[in-house]
């Protein structure tokens, strides 16, 4: 972070590689965004996470606080929006599986999602595609912009 001004968080850890990286260097690659329809994958709206990672002490100020008291996918949707629409840039640890290890098994997650979220089918998957197109299209011009 001290030798690159821009870059704003650095990701350690992830349920799933982000989409689109390009290889920076020590291990880390910076995350890329681009507007659809050449980035299609809608994970890449995941570009801020509140997973381990290390931040600015300015964040707050060019993104806002993460809201708390709220479904943890809206909040983390919105800080996710706030972070693209603010010109956000960070770095993902490519390596991240063998950094921390997540072991849940004794203190299962309280966040509940409705079951059509959690399938992985490929009509699933392409609904789940099309509703977050459109449920934040308005979000998407106005990061386009």
């Amino acid at each position: 972070m001290k030798e690159r001004n821009d870059i704003d968080i650095i990701r350690f850890w992830s349920y799933f590689t982000y989409p689109y990286l390009k290889p920076y260097k020590n291990g880390f690659s910076e995350m890329l965004w681009k507007p659809w329809p050449w980035y299609t994958d809608h994970l890449k709206f995941y570009y801020y996470s509140d997973h381990p990672h290390m931040r600015r002490n300015t964040f707050t100020e060019k993104f806002g606080k993460f809201h708390e008291g709220m479904k943890g996918d809206t909040t983390e949707f919105s800080m996710c929006l706030s972070f693209l629409q603010n010109k956000g840039k960070g770095l993902f640890y490519d390596n991240f599986p063998l950094l921390f290890k997540h072991d849940n098994t004794q203190e299962p997650s309280t966040m509940k999602r409705e079951n059509w979220k959690q399938k992985n089918d490929p009509f699933t998957t392409f609904l789940r595609w099309v509703y977050l197109k459109f449920k934040f299209i308005k979000n998407s011009i106005q990061l386009i912009k």
